[in-house]
């Protein structure tokens, strides 16, 4: 089928192009976009140059939507069906390995680690850009949307959402845990919000005053707003009681903030 898709070209430009996607492979579907919203890594790659975007100029962008599934390969389940509300997770791997059954497609032991963008290197997709009026996905990634969830927040959350959520998983954080978080951008605050839904002693570590805001506007009381002058572990004892926290997890992505 033919299907039109943003690609970025370098340098804050990007072109509508039409594309074609050959039938759909074993344990694959095809979702129609209702929305695609933009990742701060989308404006990292339109920003980027030409030569920095390499193959990329060539692939559809975006990696946040929700949408409606449109053909669903032979192997349908129980769980998808046409006409479901979907989300698609943007990172994927072979779905066999050690790593990716543990929730570690990055780290995929056979090689074969992707995102819904890079699908598209491989002949034929595995998957493919999120900025077009359908797109691939591999099924192992979809996740039905349920009905009091909007557009909006359900594009987001299969970036964000689902990140943060694992991490939160997979440190095993109870009702009397203490947590600190390194970071209030758009991926911390989802975390935060997370997680005020499991402990109350969160403490939120943070540069930029307006994401100290909408810290506070979330429920996070016990804030740190960092500079060079401030003593990060003299400030969580204060604010913890006298003690360090049990979990601690950086979203700043700055080296030696955590």
């Amino acid at each position: 089928m033919k299907i039109k898709g943003i690609v970025f070209k370098g340098n804050r430009e990007s072109e509508l192009k039409e594309f074609q996607i050959s039938a759909i492979g074993r344990e694959q579907v095809v979702i129609k976009t209702i929305m695609s919203t933009i990742c701060g890594s989308d404006l990292h790659f339109y920003r980027a140059s030409p030569e920095k975007l390499g193959e990329r100029k060539n692939l559809i962008a975006g990696h946040e939507a929700v949408g409606i599934i449109y053909d669903i390969s032979s192997n349908e389940n129980e769980i998808l069906r046409k006409g479901d509300r979907v989300i698609a997770f943007h990172r994927y791997g072979c779905f066999k390995c050690k790593m990716c059954k543990k929730g570690w497609p990055q780290y995929c032991e056979n090689g074969m680690s992707s995102t819904l963008v890079l699908g598209q290197l491989y002949n034929p997709w595995r998957s493919s850009g999120t900025f077009a009026d359908y797109f691939l996905a591999p099924i192992g990634v979809i996740f039905r949307v349920p009905n009091e969830v909007d557009n909006e927040t359900a594009s987001i959350l299969g970036c964000n959402g689902i990140t943060a959520y694992q991490i939160i998983r997979d440190l095993r954080v109870n009702d009397s845990s203490s947590v600190a978080i390194t970071g209030l951008g758009p991926l911390g605050l989802v975390a935060a919000t997370f997680l005020r839904e499991i402990t109350d002693n969160i403490i939120g570590i943070e540069t930029n005053e307006n994401r100290l805001k909408l810290a506070e506007k979330i429920g996070i009381n016990k804030l740190i707003r960092y500079h060079s002058n401030v003593n990060i572990e003299n400030e969580i004892r204060r604010l913890n009681d006298g003690s360090l926290v049990d979990i601690g997890i950086d979203f700043s992505g700055v080296p030696g903030r955590s």
